[in-house]
């Protein structure tokens, strides 16, 4: 049904055939309430057969979690915010590394007081030595004071290192 009504793409469908009966269910009815794009479905998919396996675990008991659980069944939430945490609860299942990284980099970015419209970005996945800034400007002169501000900050010699050591 949710495939004739296009709720699940037959790419993701096509995933699902891979897990039994009741797991195909749970996740059909996880996709169907919430009303996740391919994307989502695609990513949420992948991890939740991978959390699955790492755990040794049906994919329907990952999905039982209480974290997921008590989302799901928050009535003061919309479904964009229970999708949003709900692929956050996932994602930090799926890589907690990556996650507890990310979360170290805000935190250590937020310390700068960067000019609005610029922004530090990592690497892929952590992965790598290469980050890239990016500064947002409608005039060469605001792109000016922005250069500048940035040239005075302290401190930003110590990006690549805050983060290091949370995996």
């Amino acid at each position: 049904m949710s495939i004739a009504t296009q709720r699940i793409p037959l790419r993701v469908a096509g995933l699902m055939m891979a897990l039994d009966s009741g797991d195909r269910l749970k996740v059909n009815e996880l996709f169907t309430a919430l009303k996740l794009s391919f994307n989502q479905q695609w990513e949420v998919i992948h991890w939740i057969v991978e959390i699955a396996s790492r755990e040794g675990r049906p994919p329907k008991e990952v999905l039982e979690d209480d974290a997921l659980t008590e989302v799901m069944n928050n009535s003061k939430m919309s479904n964009p915010i229970k999708s949003k945490t709900i692929i956050k609860i996932l994602k930090k299942r799926r890589f907690p590394s990556l996650v507890k990284a990310e979360s170290a980099f805000k935190k250590g970015v937020s310390r700068f007081s960067l000019p609005q419209g610029v922004k530090i970005i990592p690497p892929p996945f952590f992965e790598g030595e290469k980050y890239r800034l990016e500064i947002g400007f409608s005039q060469g002169e605001e792109l000016k004071e922005k250069v500048e501000r940035l040239f005075r900050l302290s401190g930003l010699e110590q990006v690549t290192d805050f983060w290091k050591g949370t995996n």
